[in-house]
């Protein structure tokens, strides 16, 4: 009988391993109160926008694998040109500075 506590704790302890671990933060997101879109139809190019009017311009380069998606769906560049101006979400990659992800 003690063999299987042992085991049981050994088991346990290799459950509750990975939960200790530590957390890597991979991204980051802004929320702009208007963003700036200068971006080419090939998908290159920058997104920007400040927080607060007394807060610094935070700046994005862009890539054809950046998303953008309004209420849950895709938006084209064309699309994403025409919502300059509004507020938006910018999800960034810390260690690249790459925006991945442009949310409304």
């Amino acid at each position: 009988m003690p063999r299987y506590r042992t085991l049981a704790a050994a088991l346990l302890l290799l459950i509750a391993a990975p939960a200790a671990a530590e957390l890597i933060p991979v991204s980051e997101a802004v929320e702009t109160q208007a963003l700036m879109v200068k971006v080419r139809a090939n998908g290159g190019g920058h997104v920007a926008g400040r927080e607060c009017d007394d807060c610094p311009l935070h700046r994005f380069r862009v890539s054809p694998q950046t998303r953008y998606i309004a209420a849950g769906k895709p938006v084209s560049v064309v699309e994403l040109r025409a919502r300059n101006g509004q507020p938006a979400t910018i999800i960034y990659n810390l260690k690249s500075g790459l925006a991945t992800r442009v949310l409304w």
